[in-house]
């Protein structure tokens, strides 16, 4: 990629790149309860792609989101799959194989993408962006807009960072990465792009920005009233029920802890009953404290590792 002024001799790095296609898979089959495909379906929508179009999925994974697009733009569209991970690009081929669609993938970084000037309608850039470290953001915005036709429309989809009034006790626990919106949209404006739309997606955190290269092109979104009125998730549902569950299941567990020291008391143990218990349930607790601690300063370090994610590099050309 050509930079203007002085170049680093060494490569600039990229962000976070996972090499471990297989077990993201599986990741995120946990992650959607099954859904995968619904989940897809319904980021995708926001971009309101229409047949004949070309479209670049720019971190396209393992290529569910490409073959889905491949679909609703049809035997005469394009769709393109970009991902910086060899791993993900063969399973990607795989897959598309299997679902016998005709697409294109392929291996490159979002800041040197593999992509002629204007070739696309639509780029798709969905739960990648916060893989890609700051600095590196504005090579991206700028290899987007570069391949955008004018009026081309950028859909960018990832987890919003929550401010500290709307922090949730448990997003204390929780390390994923998570976007800036406000700074993305203004990265966009300064690069010349257009804020068409954005907001919630409804589900998980998400949030999304339908900006557009340049002036929108005329009749290429569509009603905008109609953008969400999506089917209610039941997403949110699955996830109550199975808190709920788990909290029954820790009232058993306390229960069962109590019950258990009162047997012992009722046959000869000295002590009393409640002094017992108690120091079973704040034994339980300290261990519980501890498994989220543990969790907390470890578990996105383990997570990390055990999808094969590092720190790639980008290489000027």
């Amino acid at each position: 990629m050509h930079q203007t002024g002085q170049r680093s001799t060494r490569p600039e790095a990229a962000g976070l790149v996972i090499h471990g296609a297989a077990r993201y898979d599986f990741l995120v089959w946990l992650f959607t309860f099954g859904g995968e495909k619904r989940f897809r379906e319904r980021m995708l929508r926001l971009a309101r792609l229409r047949p004949g179009e070309t479209v670049a999925d720019v971190g396209c994974g393992t290529g569910t989101l490409a073959i889905l697009a491949k679909r609703q733009v049809g035997a005469e569209g394009i769709v393109y799959g970009v991902d910086p991970s060899p791993e993900m690009i063969m399973r990607a081929r795989e897959k598309a194989r299997h679902a016998r669609a005709d697409l294109v993938f392929k291996e490159g970084a979002a800041q040197a993408l593999p992509l002629a000037d204007a070739a696309v309608d639509v780029v798709l850039s969905t739960l990648m962006l916060h893989h890609v470290l700051k600095k590196a953001r504005p090579a991206m915005v700028h290899e987007v807009k570069r391949v955008l036709k004018p009026g081309g429309r950028f859909l960018i989809v990832d987890f919003a960072k929550p401010s500290k009034e709307n922090r949730r006790l448990v997003d204390r626990f929780h390390r994923h990465g998570g976007a800036n919106i406000g700074e993305i949209i203004g990265e966009l404006e300064s690069a010349g792009f257009t804020i068409v739309r954005g907001g919630p997606v409804g589900e998980k955190n998400l949030h999304f920005v339908l900006a557009a290269n340049g002036e929108l092109r005329e009749g290429t979104i569509g009603d905008a009233a109609a953008e969400h009125q999506e089917r209610p998730s039941h997403a949110g549902l699955i996830v109550a029920l199975a808190g709920g569950l788990g909290a029954l299941a820790l009232v058993a567990l306390h229960a069962g802890a109590g019950w258990s020291a009162h047997a012992v008391l009722t046959e000869g143990a000295v002590g009393s009953f409640w002094y017992v218990a108690a120091a079973i349930l704040a034994l339980l607790l300290v261990v519980k404290v501890g498994l989220v601690s543990f969790a907390h300063t470890f578990g996105s370090g383990l997570l990390t590792k055990w999808l094969g994610a590092r720190h790639d590099h980008t290489h000027g050309d």
